[in-house]
């Protein structure tokens, strides 16, 4: 869950703070709804339009999604990375210390 809420915020950031979305290539909220004020920052999200809203979402579904996906295929297509480096510490913590 911990890790859900990590990749959410970083792409929330992406769309809104740098623009990476079809939403737009500028930032999207002002500075207070930035702030560590929790009624700041839902006054400004009050102030979009609820259409915005949805969109920003989407497009934070989108990256979400998309970066699982990339990384699932990195995790398939060098699990014997894994697998070996797993394997050769495993050898390691037997014999490596007894080797020196």
């Amino acid at each position: 869950l911990l890790y859900h809420m990590q990749v959410t915020n970083m792409a929330r950031q992406m769309v809104i703070n740098y623009g990476m979305s079809d939403i737009g290539p500028w930032s999207l909220l002002d500075p207070s709804a930035q702030s560590g004020d929790v009624v700041m920052r839902m006054m400004a999200r009050n102030s979009m339009s609820e259409n915005l809203q949805q969109r920003i979402d989407e497009a934070v579904k989108e990256i979400a999604t998309d970066a699982y996906a990339v990384s699932l295929k990195h995790t398939r297509d060098n699990r014997w990375v894994f697998s070996r480096a797993m394997v050769g510490g495993a050898w390691y913590l037997l014999h490596g210390a007894s080797c020196k």
